[in-house]
């Protein structure tokens, strides 16, 4: 007997066997392959349909997600928090849209951007005072 290829399906297998002998022989292979093959084209249909409402919930949640930290980052921007306005937005905002929407994984320069964005957050937000002049009076 010959090696049949993976993908075949066990029924077209056995039709294919079949076929070599007499007509009510292979009538029943048929009679057994439409209700095998109808079978296999409905669980196509439910993994495509299980694969469609994944990639419609992960979108839904990077906009959610997405939507929540430009909320955020406006709210602690006003505040005057810009640590966490900075965190919610610029490269944390596009990894998030890059990782639910695109289902990719970002890429090492916006890691490296992220760690750049918040080295200057801390610059800003908390100056370091100028030493003392030695010989000027102190006020």
């Amino acid at each position: 007997m010959t090696q049949q290829p993976a993908e075949e399906s066990l029924a077209l297998q056995f039709a294919r066997q079949w076929s070599t002998l007499p007509a009510p022989h292979l009538k029943a292979a048929l009679s057994f392959l439409a209700p095998q093959m109808e079978r296999a084209h409905q669980e196509r249909l439910m993994a495509e349909k299980l694969r469609h409402r994944r990639e419609m919930t992960g979108l839904i949640a990077g906009i959610l997600i997405s939507l929540l930290s430009i909320g955020g980052c406006i709210f602690f921007g006003i505040r005057e928090n810009y640590w966490a306005a900075g965190i919610l937005a610029g490269p944390t905002l596009v990894n998030t849209l890059t990782i639910f929407v695109l289902k990719k994984v970002p890429d090492s320069r916006s890691a490296a951007a992220s760690i750049l964005m918040l080295r200057s957050l801390g610059d800003r937000q908390a100056p370091t005072p100028a030493p003392p002049q030695s010989g000027s009076p102190m006020v």
